[in-house]
Parts: C-alpha cells; sequence; structure tokens
C-alpha cells in the first residue's frame, strides 16, 4: 500500500455550497460540445498513426479547451496518447494500464482526474443558457443563509 501524497479522488468530494469550497475557487466550466479551435502538433518525434488518431480524438473533448490555455499539458496529453496506443496491443504489461489511468488523471480525461483539476463540463451550450429568463438566484454558503433570531424580553428567541 501506497502511503502520502495527495491523489486524485483521495478525500471526501468537493462541496460546492460550502464556505472551503468557494475559498479554494470557482470550478473551471468546460463546453459540453468540445474543443473547436486549431489542433496543435503532436509533441512527441515518431508519432505512429494510431497515436495521431488519439491526438486528434483529444483535442475535440471538452477538457481540450482548458488545455489550450494551459500549453505545457500538451506534452502529457501527448504522453496519454502513447501509453493509450501501446495498451490497446495484446497483452499490454499492468505498469502500462496503470500508467494510462494515471495519465488519464493528470490530464483530466477521467471523471476524478476533472474533479481533482477543478474542471467540469457545462450541462448545456452558453447559447441554450443565455436564452432562458434569469429565474434562478445564485446559492451561497450556509453561513451566509443563516438568520440571527433575537431574544424577546422573556428570554424565549423569536422567529424571523
Amino acid at each position: 500500500m501506497t502511503s502520502g501524497g495527495v491523489r486524485a479522488g483521495g478525500g471526501p468530494k468537493p462541496n460546492p455550497l460550502s464556505a472551503a469550497s468557494q475559498e479554494r475557487g470557482a470550478t473551471r466550466v468546460l463546453p459540453a460540445a468540445g474543443y473547436r479551435g486549431d489542433v496543435p502538433d503532436f509533441p512527441i518525434p515518431g508519432a505512429r498513426p494510431r497515436d495521431l488518431e488519439l491526438w486528434a480524438w483529444a483535442w475535440r473533448t471538452p477538457q481540450a479547451a482548458a488545455w489550450a490555455a494551459e500549453p505545457w499539458r500538451h506534452y502529457e496529453v501527448a504522453l496519454w496518447c502513447r501509453a493509450a496506443t501501446d495498451c490497446e496491443r495484446p497483452n499490454p504489461s499492468q505498469a502500462a494500464q496503470s500508467g494510462v489511468r494515471s495519465l488519464s488523471d493528470r490530464i483530466g480525461l477521467s471523471e476524478q482526474g476533472m474533479r481533482f483539476i477543478g474542471w467540469k463540463i457545462a450541462n448545456e451550450e452558453p447559447a441554450a443558457a443565455a436564452g432562458r429568463t434569469a429565474t434562478t438566484s445564485t446559492r451561497s454558503s450556509s453561513r451566509a443563509r443563516m438568520t440571527v433570531l433575537a431574544d424577546d424580553a422573556d428570554g424565549d428567541a423569536r422567529s424571523a
């Protein structure tokens, strides 16, 4: 059993309504339709055809919208493509399979990885949301929703 260190999926799930989650910062919402920008060149020399197929697929996922703004992740995405190609061959090693899972977490392709990084895929496209009337209120922390009750002359609490 390994010990120490932060792991994707470790600890309780974040609660967007809690004050602690709000202090950590907002979740980055990714477009449900995926990334529509240019696909960068594959950064690892000697790319195989299947590496390039996975690379093209990965750059159409919602996560690619974040990768485009974070170029330091491009190499790790390419490593994931290479490792995933290796795992598609007959009898991949356990180490190779574990590596693909780890890279999936680090680049946000897995659900655990997205949660760990702080990404969320939008439920609907922004254009559809803009067409609705704004009737929903923003939620606040439980502390902000509390009401202070004043005591009456007898010392009993009155309702607000």
